[in-house]
């Protein structure tokens, strides 16, 4: 019975199997991975928002309420990621470094106090770290 199958087969075979395995390991541990990297190719990079006209009101204007709501999402995202890869400190100062990058036209507003406020509560509760107010200083 041996006899009748060839080396092609039997690689061919072999290779399929293993596909087939990688794939259903890939679904079975790495499924929120996969969706995170398809929903970050999926959604468009977000540019960062325009500055608004000089003057106005950064409470009542929407490109600042905008930024804030894409903000927040981002944040969470990163909070629970950093809570389950257990990131230490610094590494969460500077993966929230990258991130407040890109909404730099919000320091100074009135967002920036809730925003801090934010990040450090959600880093204490979530992560467990204790982030200060020179922390706090450096992210931006």
């Amino acid at each position: 019975m041996f006899k009748s199958v060839s080396w092609s087969s039997f690689i061919t075979t072999v290779i399929i199997l293993l596909v087939v395995y990688y794939i259903v390991i890939g679904i079975l541990y790495f499924r929120n991975d996969v969706m995170g990297l398809l929903k970050k190719g999926i959604r468009k990079k977000s540019a960062p928002a325009p500055l608004s006209m000089p003057g106005a009101d950064p409470k009542s204007d929407p490109v600042f309420f905008s930024s804030v709501h894409e903000l927040m999402d981002e944040l969470k995202e990163l909070f629970f990621t950093a809570a389950a890869k257990h990131y230490p400190e610094e590494e969460l100062v500077v993966a929230l470094q990258g991130m407040l990058k890109r909404y730099i036209h919000l320091k100074g507003t009135s967002f920036e106090v809730a925003i801090n406020s934010h990040i450090q509560q959600t880093a204490s509760s979530v992560c467990n770290i204790s982030l200060d107010d020179y922390a706090i200083q450096r992210v931006w």
